[in-house]
């Protein structure tokens, strides 16, 4: 796509898949979801209110002026601490992920749509990731929110706080269970997980630093991909001492290989992000 003309249409294709089902957008107020709300006249409406709207108050009144001029039904989703406190965990877990700041009020909208009946809620995001460029920030950076800014921040707010360091202790327990992932060694052998394009891309950088490739399928153990052979998920252990473990999957298939290093005890490993 190329034109606004061509982003328009496929928009209304991608909201004409839900006709006749109630429909709901999450508007913030900024451009994404505001152009999003032009398509869904008479559609619910659901914006953040930070502690009673005392928060964000300039965000909070694009909002309301974009669900007026678009015809939206208005409905407010308070968001204070507590939200965030209990949406965390069920979010990550569910993806197997860190967790973006603004998730755990996203699953409070969705909840709050769903009680109201709403079959289908829209998102305008992403023009800042497809022309500003912040999809750069990927998975091999994760460990720095682990190891040092997390704790950074926490501790900068908390400062003595018992109820916010009990909440910071949660977030770097759960983050450490479910990513012990690191940056790609510079030096060394690597066994890249995943024998499919992604995995296949791996080798024009590290070349013959690639040991083995390895894969869920069990039909692909004992084959090769350009070369290197592939071994079976079951095999990785055998290999820990020699390799370093990278995994090179699309994000449909990050949470089962990520389940299949935690079932087998690999407690250090890479994502190949490009």
């Amino acid at each position: 796509m190329h034109t606004s003309e061509e982003i328009g249409n496929e928009i209304e294709k991608q909201i004409k898949q839900f006709q006749g089902k109630k429909k709901g957008i999450h508007i913030s107020g900024g451009m994404d979801s505001a152009i999003v709300a032009s398509y869904l006249p008479g559609a619910e409406a659901y914006t953040f209110r930070f502690l009673g709207g005392n928060f964000q108050g300039e965000e909070l009144a694009r909002a309301e002026y974009y669900t007026n001029y678009y015809g939206l039904n208005l409905h407010y989703v308070d968001i204070s601490w507590d939200t965030v406190v209990n949406h965390v965990e069920p979010v990550m877990r569910a993806k197997a992920a860190p967790v973006n700041s603004i998730e755990s009020q996203i699953l409070q909208v969705a909840l709050q749509a769903k009680a109201d009946g709403v079959e289908a809620i829209f998102v305008g995001e992403s023009s800042d990731l497809i022309f500003g460029g912040m999809d750069q920030f990927v998975y091999c950076q994760w460990v720095i929110l682990n190891d040092s800014i997390l704790p950074l921040l926490t501790g900068m707010l908390s400062d003595g706080d018992a109820e916010f360091d009990a909440v910071k202790d949660q977030l770097l327990s759960y983050s450490k269970e479910i990513l012990p992932i690191v940056k790609i060694p510079e030096k060394g052998n690597l066994i890249i997980y995943g024998a499919e394009n992604i995995g296949r891309a791996t080798i024009k950088k590290y070349g013959s630093r690639i040991k083995y490739f390895a894969d869920g399928n069990p039909l692909k153990a004992g084959t090769y991909l350009e070369g290197v052979k592939i071994i079976s998920s079951d095999e990785l252990n055998q290999y820990l001492k020699e390799n370093h473990m990278v995994i090179a999957v699309g994000a449909e298939k990050m949470p089962e290989a990520m389940k299949i290093f935690k079932d087998r005890r690999i407690n250090e490993y890479s994502v190949f992000a490009g």
